[in-house]
């Protein structure tokens, strides 16, 4: 009797932890940087690309249900319905989506992104389901039109990851991966060319720490237009060891 005892308090304290880790889990999944990704005009359409980045920052995986994004500009909508997803420990995804509109763009684009955050007795079981939703107005898009993203931001050395640079009109760009310094001047450690859109990889030598935050990416383009990956992480990149 005492051994059943003691066997179902181990079994209610495991399930407890669980809900308590997994409720942390779900709290702290968000999303922690979108930007307009892509600008077009073809004469007849504006096209646009907004990127999100949903993290979980926490030892425990993520689950998150009915993922759903959203981007509109004067007047006009379009929404794609992601699906489910798992965010491993320490994870992140990027998604991003585009909107076609008749016409050039007037007004202030904007964008939402929104999913379900559930709790699970022992990852199996739902205990109940929190509502995300975060968005907003979004600068419009000037010509020339250059941004670079990377696919993800939180890297460890060793490993490698991609970038994604885009210009509109399409002309011949640069891109060039700055390290982030603390006291001294930021500095050049890799560059690629390309031209209306840049595919790339980098892999990182160093980890971020205390005088070195991380890496940036910078566009350069013709006729001397540039572009700056603005301050944060995200969007830069962090480098764990």
């Amino acid at each position: 009797m005492g051994f059943a005892k003691i066997a179902v308090g181990v079994l209610v304290v495991f399930l407890a932890a669980t809900v308590a880790l997994s409720k942390y889990s779900a709290d702290s999944t968000r999303v922690v940087y979108y930007t307009i990704s892509f600008y077009g005009f073809n004469g007849t359409h504006t096209f646009l690309g907004v990127r999100f980045y949903v993290e979980n920052p926490t030892p425990a995986p993520s689950y998150i249900r009915n993922v759903t994004v959203t981007v509109s500009a004067r007047g006009h909508s379009e929404t794609i319905h992601v699906g489910n997803l798992l965010l491993p420990p320490n994870g992140q995804h990027v998604f991003e989506t585009y909107i076609r509109l008749k016409g050039g763009l007037r007004g202030t684009p904007r964008a939402y992104i929104s999913f379900q955050r559930p709790v699970y007795v022992a990852w199996l079981v739902e205990l109940y389901s929190n509502p995300y939703r975060r968005g907003g107005p979004l600068p419009a898009p000037k010509t020339p039109f250059l941004w670079a993203g990377w696919n993800e931001t939180r890297v460890e050395v060793g490993h490698c990851v991609s970038i994604t640079a885009r210009s509109y009109p399409l002309m011949d760009i640069s891109v060039y991966v700055y390290e982030d310094l603390v006291g001294s001047k930021d500095r050049v450690v890799k560059g690629f060319n390309g031209n209306g859109t840049v595919e790339a990889v980098f892999c990182p030598e160093k980890p971020s720490g205390l005088n070195f935050k991380g890496y940036y990416l910078v566009v350069m383009a013709e006729k001397k237009a540039s572009w700056v990956q603005p301050d944060g992480y995200p969007p830069r990149l962090t480098v764990t060891p």
